[in-house]
């Protein structure tokens, strides 16, 4: 049974776009946030820029704006990166990733679409929907088969 997780559901969607220097538009504390660079870095992603929001609980992030978010993910945005990683759950973000890919000109990669991407791709079924930014678009292509047997 193929699994996952968030974390390394951005590393899937960042090794398909071949995306290795990132921006982080951070909810997190600051020392959260570094140490999900540091997460990245190991795997061979550049963090270019970081920005940390030090929000509350998740409860408070889910009462967060489109406006809100926007401004986060535009904080966060750098011209050297790739993509625009917001590692975060609990905001609500899928209504806005197709204005915010076309706002920032690059790939926006939120915690929750990225695991729904991986579990889809994982099990094969094509992550393809109008509307939620390149993962789902089917610009990043499909996973090539395991040459493993097993």
């Amino acid at each position: 049974m193929p699994a996952s997780s968030t974390s390394l559901a951005y590393l899937a969607a960042l090794e398909r776009l071949g995306a290795g220097r990132v921006a982080l538009a951070s909810v997190y504390h600051p020392e959260l946030t570094a140490r999900f660079s540091a997460f990245l870095a190991e795997a061979g992603v550049e963090t270019v820029h970081a920005v940390s929001a030090g929000a509350g609980s998740d409860r408070d992030l889910a009462t967060w704006s489109p406006a809100r978010i926007t401004g986060l993910a535009e904080a966060g945005a750098h011209d050297d990166a790739e993509a625009v990683l917001l590692p975060e759950t609990a905001l609500h973000t899928t209504p806005l990733l197709g204005e915010l890919e076309a706002r920032l000109g690059k790939p926006v990669l939120t915690a929750t679409a990225v695991t729904v991407w991986d579990a889809l791709d994982r099990l094969g079924a094509e992550p393809v929907q109008d509307g939620l930014g390149t993962m789902f678009s089917g610009a990043a292509g499909r996973r090539r088969p395991s040459s493993s047997s097993s």
